[in-house]
């Protein structure tokens, strides 16, 4: 693992992971009769609606769909979750201790960070940037660093523990030269489709999504 990489979480490199949902209101009645646990409704934040919850080592889940009281344009991620036909994940973050020598070691690697923002609300300090090699999404992780989350973050609901997290792809050399390369420390398996595993140790038991 890169020594730029805050420590992991329960075992793996995630700092948080978002889960596309068609239907919000319906998707955190699912959660929680699922796991036992109800996710917190963070309210709207423009054409999304968002609501989360978090795991025993501090990384946490986003949940994010269209607001149904919205009118406007949709932004690509909402209008994206909004055609789902079953809740997928989306993206996931890792996050590092400093954003601008993590992004010239990405660059060094042949990977710059693209799309960097530096993002300021409500409580929310951070800087994201996503690899290139974004076409490889969702299995390519974004990285963040943190400057500041609202003090209500640390009582967020608390799902449970992280058990399992792994990332497939139909090309896994292709994927896990990437993240060597970044420095992230995850294996990729072998499947039919790119996309992103999680299982969770919750009330109910352990819940895979």
């Amino acid at each position: 693992m890169h020594p730029l990489i805050v420590s992991e979480s329960d075992g793996f490199p995630l700092d948080h992971i978002g889960l596309g949902v068609p239907d919000f209101a319906a998707s955190l009645d699912l959660f929680e009769r699922r796991t036992g646990v109800r996710p917190l409704d963070l309210g709207a934040f423009g054409a999304q609606r968002r609501a989360v919850v978090r795991f025993s080592a501090g990384s946490f889940l986003e949940i994010l769909g269209p607001d149904p009281d919205y009118s406007g344009a949709l932004d690509p991620i909402t209008a994206f979750a909004k055609k789902l036909e079953v809740p997928s994940f989306l993206f996931w973050y890792v996050a590092v201790s400093d954003f601008d020598a993590f992004a010239t070691h990405a660059s060094q690697a042949g990977h710059p960070l693209l799309g960097v923002q530096h993002i300021q609300r409500e409580g929310y300090d951070y800087r994201i940037g996503g690899p290139d090699g974004i076409s490889h999404v969702p299995v390519v992780p974004w990285i963040i660093q943190w400057k500041a989350k609202p003090d209500s973050a640390a009582a967020w609901p608390l799902a449970g523990k992280m058990v399992d997290f792994y990332v497939e792809h139909p090309e896994p050399p292709a994927i896990q030269a990437i993240l060597n390369r970044l420095g992230i420390a995850l294996p990729i398996q072998a499947g039919d489709s790119a996309r992103i595993a999680l299982k969770i140790s919750t009330p109910k038991g352990v819940i895979e999504f």
